[in-house]
């Protein structure tokens, strides 16, 4: 699944990929019974989220993308549950505000901490 969208001055590609070799490590602490059969049944699947963001502003120092990687999210394999849950994995995880963060870190006038 692929998505493209313009956030005031960045465009955003997101991209989500069944991981179907993947392996928890340790994460299954954090998943429920009830979704660890579901998982096993194939009813759920682990995916990963590739988002790379670039700068619109042609004025804009820094003109190369970031791009950020997420693993291990146990999501449906039904097209519309998975639409439904990454609307909420977006909002309540906030993806997209780490994104703009690490984007304030480069455009910030101290730049990141590991800079100093």
């Amino acid at each position: 699944m692929r998505f493209e969208l313009d956030v005031e001055n960045f465009h955003i590609l997101m991209e989500l990929t069944r991981t179907p070799d993947y392996r928890p490590d340790g994460k299954f602490s954090q998943v429920s019974q009830e979704e660890r059969e579901l998982w096993q049944k194939g009813k759920l699947s682990f995916y990963s989220i590739v988002i790379t963001s670039q700068s619109t502003d042609k004025d804009f120092i820094h003109q190369d993308p970031l791009i950020h990687y997420t693993c291990g999210l146990l999501l449906p394999e039904d097209p519309q549950e998975l639409q439904e849950d990454l609307e909420v994995i977006l909002d309540e995880e906030g993806l997209l505000e780490h994104v703009f963060t690490h984007w304030d870190l480069i455009t910030g006038e101290d730049g990141p901490q590991w800079r100093k």
